[in-house]
């Protein structure tokens, strides 16, 4: 408990300090995160039998980053992302073969893997970028980080007091179906907290349902790296935080948040979608 709180009051101050400065300053925070998150999942992939050269997902995750920030093209307007869509659903492609043996024959080569690591930490993490980078992106972000740390915490919390169905035993034991109902609850009431806390240009159902999302999207993050923990035969994801592991360890919660967050605020708070 001692080491999580060590590392807790030294990480948190840095991620806050990163989000309020913007560019360059969270963009090199971002830019470090997912060189280092690169790092612990290639040694995952190594694990469970599919080993590639470090710096192919590391080159790619990095090209993410900068192309998503503009700085592989000379222009001011960021790279679109809609192109992530197909990254992720590459991710998702790729990923369904991990539940194969290693002892039985992939038809992906370990290219395949080392480029959904790539899609898994510098595209998904790009969009970080992307949302602070919105009117009002400090605060979006940081929406984001308390109903994330909200739902892990309700999850958590509830889970472990009054839980008593699995939610996903194969792949997360401890996880219960109560915990996860909690974690979506406590998202929502986060989300909306929030909204009136940082003074969010957004409606009340628009904080309702992000709530939602958030809760959810954050869970299944949880559930995805857990998978891929068990699959390698590790409880962390690496060591780089004391008490709480690795930086897979910390970021699986927010990277398939980030996305859901960034495409809600474009098309339903600044558009005026279907809630307003």
């Amino acid at each position: 408990m001692t080491n999580r709180i060590v590392s807790a009051s030294i990480g948190l101050p840095i991620l806050l300090a990163a989000v309020w400065l913007g560019s360059p300053w969270f963009s090199a925070f971002v830019f470090i995160v997912a060189i280092i998150a690169a790092l612990e999942l290639t040694r995952l992939a190594a694990l469970w039998g599919d080993k590639f050269h470090f710096a192919i997902p590391v080159i790619l995750s990095a090209l993410f980053i900068a192309g998503v920030q503009g700085w592989v093209v000379d222009d001011e307007i960021p790279l679109t992302p809609y192109y992530h869509f197909a990254a992720i659903a590459v991710f998702a492609l790729v990923a369904r073969r991990l539940s194969i043996s290693r002892n039985e024959a992939r038809p992906y080569p370990a290219f395949g893997i080392a480029l959904a690591t790539s899609l898994y930490v510098g595209g998904l993490l790009s969009y970080a970028l992307l949302l602070r980078d919105l009117e009002q992106g400090m605060e979006w972000t940081l929406l984001l980080l308390i109903a994330v740390f909200a739902t892990d915490t309700t999850a958590f919390f509830i889970g472990r007091a009054i839980g008593k169905t699995p939610l996903a035993p194969s792949v997360s034991p401890n996880k219960t179906r109560e915990g996860a109902i909690a974690g979506l609850v406590g998202a929502v009431f986060a989300s909306v907290f929030a909204v009136n806390l940082l003074d969010i240009d957004a409606i009340i159902w628009e904080a309702l349902v992000l709530g939602l999302i958030i809760g959810a999207m954050a869970q299944f993050g949880d559930l995805v790296e857990s998978s891929m923990k068990r699959k390698a035969g590790v409880k962390d994801s690496g060591i780089l935080m004391p008490g709480h592991g690795g930086i897979l360890d910390r970021i699986d919660s927010i990277v398939f948040t980030l996305p859901a967050v960034y495409y809600f605020v474009i098309w339903e708070v600044q558009q005026k979608g279907l809630l307003s």
